[in-house]
């Protein structure tokens, strides 16, 4: 049995594309599972009415993104769970190439698919995560054409939340996302926890599935959550050793980051990202013990796959900006 977690915030317009491109492709074995935030546009009512075997789960307020894919996960009970977001659009057989790559690749427990964008379609999202030394990840490939993206299957560091499958087994081990994070960066701390208790992520070629990147998200609170969500990832799961090796590089990046911020005129969403982070230390310190207890893997195996150039991965991510919205 497999469950798929959509969790949606006034995003009715968004599931009135995405749901019918899914119920195409499930059968009995297969069950669809709604979270809303706590939506002001009807959309609880509107799946009751429109689409009567879609398990409806609402909130009476918006508690986040973490927090409704967690109550459908365990809503889902024992099955294998597949995330989707409700700005995306599922291209035919992309569930099934999901569901034959887990069944296939039975060494991996996370199966990323390849994100193109809603506009222009032919330019990927995302076909995985990478993670840095100096404490940030990245979309592979993001905003490459498809075409110049080889079609093959590959390990990835991690899967964004997009659309990604992940075994049951890798919930019952490190348990769900965390819910202090509320959005943005969850996915990365997921995937970081589960590659340090041991479990692989495959990047699935053949799973494609549009994203209208950020539909719903407000731009001053996306760059809060994400600057304030990566400190505490860093602080949870990078082992000592990691972080005392790579303290320049996690330094260098801050710095960086506060000087965009000044230029770019957001310089206050920064500092207030950096204090909300300062006063979280303490809980997120509990949560580390917790997650370093659950490593199974030794430090060097973590260091391998962690990306050295981090400045080159800036300035290739800015140029591909660059070169796509030049057009």
């Amino acid at each position: 049995m497999i469950s798929i977690v959509i969790p949606t915030w006034n995003g009715r317009h968004l599931l009135e594309r995405s749901l019918p491109a899914l119920l195409h492709q499930v059968d009995s074995t297969t069950t669809i599972i709604v979270v809303d935030n706590g939506s002001s546009d009807g959309t609880c009512d509107w799946i009751e009415e429109t689409y009567p075997d879609v398990r409806r789960i609402g909130f009476p307020e918006n508690r986040g993104f973490s927090a409704a894919v967690n109550e459908g996960i365990r809503a889902a009970g024992t099955s294998d769970v597949i995330l989707v977001n409700n700005d995306t659009l599922a291209e035919p057989e992309w569930l099934n190439r999901l569901v034959n790559a887990a069944s296939t690749y039975t060494e991996y427990h996370m199966f990323a698919s390849r994100v193109l964008l809603m506009d222009p379609p032919d330019h990927l999202d995302t076909i995985g995560d990478g993670f840095t030394i100096a404490g940030f990840g990245y979309k592979i490939a993001w905003l490459r054409h498809d075409d110049d993206v080889p079609r093959e299957l590959r390990e990835v560091f991690g899967a964004s939340g997009c659309a990604v499958y992940i075994r049951r087994c890798v919930f019952d081990r490190i348990g769900v996302f965390d819910e202090d994070f509320f959005a943005f960066g969850e996915d990365l701390d997921f995937s970081f926890r589960a590659r340090l208790a041991g479990y692989r992520i495959l990047s699935v070629p053949d799973a494609r599935i549009h994203h209208a990147v950020r539909a719903t998200a407000v731009k001053d609170h996306t760059l809060f959550w994400y600057h304030r969500n990566i400190i505490w990832l860093i602080l949870k799961n990078f082992p000592w050793q990691l972080l005392c090796l790579y303290m320049p590089h996690l330094i260098a990046q801050n710095i960086l980051v506060c000087a965009t911020s000044i230029l770019r005129g957001w310089f206050s969403v920064y500092v207030r990202s950096m204090r909300a982070a300062i006063q979280g230390i303490p809980a997120v310190l509990v949560k580390r013990r917790i997650v370093q207890k659950q490593r199974r893997i030794p430090v060097r195996a973590i260091r391998d796959v962690l990306d050295a150039n981090w400045i080159g991965i800036h300035i290739r991510l800015h140029r591909a900006k660059k070169l796509l919205f030049s057009r």
